[in-house]
């Protein structure tokens, strides 16, 4: 079997904005170079190196620990030259810029993975890999999505047996959506529904989050849109009721996934998540691998939200040896 996260470099993580900066503004940003820290204890590190509350350090996304990670930072300095070359411990600072607003969570357009597995792959993981590359993956969330037992902190926070602090209350509600979205991946593939566009599907256009209920009477005009990649079937992550809904047998499907949580459904209703959709399909861009001492590098770019792990379990199976190797120190 291979592995995954031998050491920091096999897994490389590079934030791309997507946008250019002002040039001008209040919000000095930081773009930084970080491996063996979470993004919460870069932006710590970064609070006091330039002297200010850690509170007021924003970020687009949380990186890996186990990795090397790049990826940007804002900080509000009404009135302060810029320091374009701040010493900050454990960290390196490669860019900064100013701009003339904060840096909102998922605000980066994507993220550039180069990923080494090292050892034996799987047989048939470059016919898997090139599909992949041609026609997408499911786009399931990873596991770092559910971090320590976070199913089973939002269950007890659910049934008012643990409170969580406020700043780790987001990443249980998510994980408990998160988990609900893969089992509707998982039963959709189990009836081979993800590659087909059903009557009552909800379709997203491209990467928006606009979409639309499928009919009958447009269904073959989904169906080619679907094809040529223009359009992604979706799946929910529930919540409140609010925006498109699924109809008919889709619709019976994602019931019965959420039946299997009622406390989840229950959680999200009383805390006034709104639900949303997203896409079952994750398309991979600048997508290719090559041989590397000891095993195959895989580099390609995904869109912000999306999970290079995921991804890669369905190439080939891997171990995260990573898990076992720094579980004294996380």
């Amino acid at each position: 079997m291979a592995q995954l996260k031998q050491q920091f470099s096999d897994f490389i993580v590079e934030e791309q904005l997507g946008w250019p900066l002002s040039g001008d503004g209040e919000h000095h940003f930081y773009y930084v170079e970080k491996q063996g820290l979470t993004t919460e204890q870069a932006a710590r590190k970064l609070a006091k190196a330039l002297s200010v509350p850690a509170k007021v350090v924003a970020f687009s996304g949380r990186k890996d620990k186990v990795a090397l990670t790049r990826q940007w930072f804002s900080i509000q300095r009404p009135g302060q030259a810029l320091i374009e070359h701040p010493d900050v411990e454990e960290l390196v600072v490669l860019k900064a810029g100013l701009h003339n607003r904060k840096l909102k969570t998922g605000a980066h357009r994507s993220n550039r993975f180069i990923i080494t597995l090292r050892g034996v792959m799987d047989d048939g993981w470059q016919a898997r890999w090139q599909a992949l590359l041609i026609n997408g993956a499911a786009n399931y969330f990873g596991d770092q999505r559910f971090g320590v037992a976070n199913l089973e902190k939002a269950s007890a926070w659910f049934r008012g047996e643990y409170r969580p602090r406020k700043s780790e209350q987001g990443m249980l509600l998510s994980a408990v959506r998160s988990q609900m979205f893969n089992e509707v991946l998982e039963l959709r593939a189990s009836k081979n529904m993800l590659s087909e566009v059903l009557v009552g599907d909800v379709c997203l256009l491209g990467d928006s989050r606009s979409g639309f209920v499928v009919t009958q009477a447009d269904l073959d005009d989904a169906q080619q849109r679907f094809s040529q990649q223009s359009i992604h079937i979706s799946a929910p992550l529930f919540g409140a009721a609010g925006g498109l809904q699924a109809t008919g047998e889709v619709l019976a499907l994602e019931e019965a996934v959420a039946a299997r949580h009622p406390l989840w459904i229950q959680g999200l209703v009383e805390r006034q998540v709104k639900a949303a959709r997203r896409s079952t399909r994750l398309l991979v861009n600048h997508g290719h691998s090559e041989a590397v001492d000891g095993g195959q590098r895989f580099e390609f770019e995904l869109p912000a939200g999306a999970f290079a792990t995921a991804l890669l379990a369905q190439v080939t199976t891997f171990e995260d040896v990573s898990r076992a190797k720094y579980s004294a120190n996380q």
